[in-house]
């Protein structure tokens, strides 16, 4: 039972380093200048109906990205390329060299390609992209990886409990990863509104 924790957390931490650029790119992009036809773009993404009515405040941090729309696109979507890709593989990996190496070095990379972003991102946005497709690359074996060690290990009758249970995971890190980054951005906007005043 103690892997289907570890499963669960390994789902959990995966979803959350596959989601929160998704988030984090809303506070990141410079929105007055990334509508990509050279017309200024000030659009509010304020939702009016959890402010006081006679509340003014608006959200007017701006990110210190220049990315048009097509940029966060390739950017988003760079994940999910690598992520295919090594889908098949991971499970025939697993398979040949044990599942436990494949997570464990799938995870691991992702997580220190994790670190990489920021650094990428002020380098340039292909080098952002590229750290995108080499984390899809690889947390894309995760998961045949981990279906692989669950046929293995699990009793029969208790399968399909067992990998429920294990790929809750996954739902819980997408819930915990937007909470959080949401709740960072927000934090980033109530810091460049306090040092405007």
């Amino acid at each position: 039972h103690k892997m289907v924790y570890m499963f669960f957390t390994t789902c959990l931490v995966s979803y959350c380093l596959r989601f929160n650029l998704s988030m984090a790119m809303l506070g990141m992009v410079n929105r007055s200048s990334s509508s990509g036809n050279g017309n200024v773009n000030r659009t509010n993404y304020t939702c009016p109906n959890l402010l006081p009515a006679n509340s003014s405040e608006v959200d007017t941090t701006e990110g210190e990205f220049e990315w048009r729309p097509r940029t966060q696109a390739m950017i988003s979507s760079a994940f999910f390329v690598g992520y295919f890709v090594t889908s098949v593989p991971g499970g025939v990996a697993a398979q040949r060299y044990g599942g436990k190496w494949v997570v464990a070095g799938g995870l691991m990379a992702t997580a220190v390609l994790a670190l990489a972003i920021p650094f990428a991102a002020r380098t340039h946005e292909w080098a952002l992209i590229g750290v995108r497709l080499f984390q899809g690359l690889s947390e894309g074996v995760l998961a045949p990886a981990m279906h692989v060690m669950l046929a293995r290990w699990c009793p029969p009758l208790e399968r399909s409990e067992m990998a429920s249970t294990a790929f809750a995971g996954s739902p819980a890190g997408a819930i915990l990863a937007m909470l959080l980054s949401g709740l960072m951005i927000y934090s980033r906007s109530e810091e460049h509104t306090s040092e405007l005043q």
